[in-house]
Order: C-alpha cells, then structure tokens, then sequence
C-alpha cells in the first residue's frame, strides 16, 4: 500500500512539473509577429489586358438575324433585296450590279467587312451599323447618309466609282445592313462614321505610337512574310479566297486602310483569320506600315465621280430601280432564306385554311373581304369555328392575300 502511494505522488509530480514546463515554455516563447509583408502583384501587362478586353467587347457582340422580314403581300421585295445586298457584298467586283463601278479592283465589301458584315468583329462588322446614320463625316466634312458611306468605300476601298443615288445595287446594301442593325436603338453619331460597335476603333494605342513615328516597316515586312504571305501572297498580289494589298488591284491612297492608324488597328482587330487580336500593337502599326509603302493607286476624287463629277447629283440619279421590271423578272425576284415568320403567309394560309370551301386565292369567292369582316365571319359561322386558333396577325395576313 505504502509503495503503491509512493509512486502515485510520483506520476503526479512528474505530471505536475511537465505543465509547469510546458506553461513556461508557452510564456518564454516570442509572440507571433505579424506576418511578413507579400511582395506586390507584378503589375498587369497593359498589352495582354488591352487585347483580353476587346476579345470579351466581341464575344458580347449580338447574333446576326438569321430571318428575312416577310410582308402580308403577294411580293417579297424587301426580303429579296435584303438578300441581293448581302450577294453584293461578297461578289462586289463580279457580280454584273456593281463590277461596273470597281473596274479592276480584287476586292469585295467583304475584303474588309468579313463574311458580309455579318462576322462578330471590332472594325468589320455591319451588325448594328445603320444605327449610327446620319452622322458627321470629318473625312468630307460634313453629315453623311449610310448611301455615302457605302459610295465612300466604292471610291477609295474599291478604287471605283459611287453607285447611282438610288440604284438597286445602292438600295439592295443599304436595306441588308439596315436589316442587320434591327434592334439597335436610332444614335446618329456627331463625331464620326461608325457604329455602337466598333467604338473601340481605331486602337488609341497604335495612333499615339503612329504619331510618334514608331512604326517600323522593316519589322513588319518580316511579319507579313510569316503571317500575312500565305494568304495575301509574296507580293501583295492576293491569293484565292484573300484580297490584293497592294498594287493596281488594291485599295488607293484615298482609303482608310491607306492610313496606318486605321489599317493597323484593323489589322490587329481581325487578322489573321481565327488568330484575331494576337498581334502586339507595334506588330500591326509595322505590318500597316509595310504594307502602305508599296504601290497603290492614287485618288484623286474627280475620278471617282459619275461623269468625273461634272453635275454630280443630277442625271446620273436613277429612281424607282424597279419601275421597268416585267411581270417575268417580277416574279423571279423570290428570297430563298427563311421568313421572319412563315406563319404570317396569308398566300399559304388561305390555301391550307380557305380554299377548300372558298376556291383558290386568285378567283376566290371572299376576294376583298378585311380582316373585321373574317374575324366576325370565324366568330359567328359554325362552318368557320375551325379557324378561330388563328391569330389577329394571322388573319390580317390572310385578308392582305385576299385584297
């Protein structure tokens, strides 16, 4: 017993000693000192920012509409001429409406507005364009119409001559780029000629390095030979599926991409194809500036007006484009793409909903009835109950048929 309480006191003390040990050991050891100051984040680099910003402005750029408006008539003009204007964009110097105005010219309007206009892209897009007209002009010192603007690019980008103030051709791209601005809110621009979205054009960047005389021609010949050859050829010359940039084929001195600031900014905004927005600001200032050292045609713009600009604004006029159309080129003139709504049809709704009781649409038995009359006649005939799932547009669009 006695040996038992011996090492009892024992464990105990040593226990007891071991935390007081322990608490001294806590007491004498330093207080935590705050912590070690972290080394500041290396600052963003300005150039990768820059072009991460534009990539997200793009990727937030709406779809291009995909539905042509269809009207409650008999003719589909508008949808037709929508779908014209966009053909001319892309077969500009060879399409019979407008190869008379660009002479020789290897390019298109979709040598520098991509896919028709209808590409996501700071510079080329037409996706919201319209919007932004009438707007000042400081180039021609004044307020401009989109007819202009578009003239504008026959002259100097295309090295041709303006198309005839309501012409077909003009009246075919103007209502093309209308339609794929739809949505966007009316903001004639007081300052400049573009659209809500290519403000970030030109790169203010590449104008301040351009002012300074920065750009570097030598560098950018080495670049366009790695990048740009491929596709635009050794010379300049322009290989199948891509635009001459230089020579007698290409854009004249008058041009926009004749300018540094603005060929190099749209450069870096899209080129290469699917490598946009990866070359450096003083990359696309040197290609531009390379490529504007070799020979383009000169402007002169007398040159570029109908008649050499003797009366301009007079006979060469042309209005009503479709006063001399014949019954034949009348009815050839169907769009092929889809309609805004193919439900509002009347010409269709009628034959799959009238005709079978009130004959075929050209000798029918209701010829001029309005829309009030077949909605009261759906409304209180039992022979007619089975139409009342039609819509008011539905019926509207019938009863334009029937007219």
């Amino acid at each position: 017993m006695l040996r038992a309480a011996r090492s009892a006191a024992l464990v105990a003390a040593i226990l007891s000693l071991a935390a007081c040990s322990e608490s001294r050991s806590r007491a004498a050891a330093p207080a935590p000192s705050p912590a070690d100051p972290q080394p500041a984040p290396a600052p963003a680099d300005p150039q990768a920012a820059y072009l991460a910003a534009r990539r997200a402005e793009v990727a937030a750029m709406p779809d291009p509409p995909s539905a042509l408006p269809q009207s409650t008539g008999a003719r589909q003009e508008l949808a037709y001429m929508i779908e014209l204007g966009e053909r001319l964009l892309r077969e500009t110097n060879t399409h019979p409406l407008t190869a008379p105005y660009v002479g020789a010219s290897g390019l298109t309007c979709s040598s520098c507005h991509l896919d028709a206009g209808r590409k996501k892209a700071i510079a080329s897009t037409f996706i919201g364009a319209a919007a932004s007209f009438p707007a000042f002009n400081d180039r021609d010192g004044g307020v401009i119409t989109l007819q202009d603007r578009v003239n504008g690019c026959f002259m100097r980008s295309m090295n041709g001559t303006r198309l005839p103030e309501n012409s077909e051709a003009l009246l075919a791209i103007v209502s093309y780029i209308n339609w794929l601005s739809q949505g966007f809110p009316l903001q004639p621009d007081p300052d400049r000629a573009v659209s809500s979205l290519n403000r970030s054009f030109p790169n203010p960047a590449i104008k301040a390095m351009a002012l300074a005389g920065k750009a570097v021609a030598a560098n950018g010949a080495s670049i366009y030979d790695s990048r740009c050859a491929p596709c635009h050829g050794v010379h300049g010359e322009g290989l199948v599926g891509a635009p001459p940039v230089w020579g007698e084929r290409a854009y004249n001195r008058g041009a926009g991409m004749a300018n540094n600031v603005q060929a190099g900014s749209w450069i870096q905004f899209n080129m290469p194809p699917a490598e946009e927005l990866t070359l450096t600001d003083q990359e696309a200032l040197d290609v531009a500036a390379f490529v504007n050292a070799q020979p383009h045609p000169a402007f002169v713009e007398a040159e570029h007006l109908p008649g050499g600009g003797a009366g301009y604004g007079g006979a060469e006029i042309v209005y009503h484009y479709g006063a001399s159309f014949t019954a034949e080129q009348v009815a050839a003139r169907v769009p092929s793409g889809p309609t805004a709504d193919p439900a509002l049809d009347g010409a269709a709704l009628y034959a799959a909903r009238c005709a079978a009781c009130h004959g075929p649409l050209a000798g029918s038995a209701v010829r001029g009835r309005t829309a009030a009359q077949i909605s009261a006649a759906i409304a209180g005939l039992g022979s007619m109950a089975g139409l009342k799932d039609l819509s008011a547009a539905q019926v509207e669009a019938v009863a334009a048929a029937l007219r």
